[in-house]
């Protein structure tokens, strides 16, 4: 799957899994891939990596959400560290310097 394919689907899982706190990690990866769509110049290689990685490891997050069937109280126990990714997710985007 190419970038732009990725973030096609995570866009849709962040429209299932109907939970605003995902939107703004997506926006996020979009706006850093019209970013590097813009270059004029070569893009590092290690940064389209990182970049890549960073995505993967959100449709990962979002994958398991869909797919994973849990209870509420499963649900509430994990929020915290739901959270946590998606701070770890702004700040790997942040690291990322486009």
């Amino acid at each position: 799957m190419t970038l732009p394919e990725t973030l096609k689907e995570i866009h849709q899982l962040c429209i299932e899994v109907d939970n605003d706190n995902n939107r703004p990690v997506y926006d996020r990866l979009e706006d850093v891939y019209q970013q590097l769509v813009a270059q004029s110049r070569p893009i590092p290689t290690a940064l389209v990596e990182s970049f890549s990685l960073v995505v993967l490891r959100f449709l990962d997050v979002l994958d398991q959400r869909v797919l994973g069937e849990t209870s509420v109280v499963a649900s509430v126990c994990a929020s915290a560290t739901v959270s946590g990714k998606k701070y770890s997710f702004h700040h790997e985007i942040d690291a990322l310097h486009v």
